[in-house]
């Protein structure tokens, strides 16, 4: 019986101390899976996946546009916000599933030059 409470002891021991050892290098590196690559860092954001190249002016351009291009954009066929780009200039919504032409960027509607409230003129 000794035995058995030892090797109990040693067991219920054994898989308490890595589990605490693991969650202490998993804070210290900030990250919960060290073996997964981030694609943005906590200072630099989205743009973060690019490092050091390319410079502060274009991260900053890029940060802008990437930033818009992924969110997501109210969408006037069902009144929520859930249209995400599907393509270059297209736009979709994906609780209606209606489908719009906007940017490139974002889901701004081009006009052909005519007054804003000019219905016609939006693609």
């Amino acid at each position: 019986e000794k035995l058995l409470v030892l090797a109990d002891l040693l067991t219920q021991s054994w898989c308490i101390n890595p589990l605490k050892s693991r969650d202490s290098r998993a804070k210290n590196t900030g990250r919960t899976n060290s073996n997964r690559q981030l694609k943005h860092t906590k200072k630099a954001g989205i743009v973060g996946k690019y490092g050091t190249r390319y410079g502060a002016s274009l991260h900053k351009q890029i940060k802008k546009m990437e930033i818009s291009q992924h969110s997501k954009y109210f969408c006037e066929f069902c009144g929520k916000y859930a249209v995400k780009k599907k393509a270059v200039g297209i736009w979709g919504c994906k609780d209606c599933g209606k489908l719009k032409a906007g940017g490139a960027y974002t889901s701004a509607e081009f006009f052909c030059g005519g007054s804003h409230g000019d219905l016609k003129c939006f693609i």
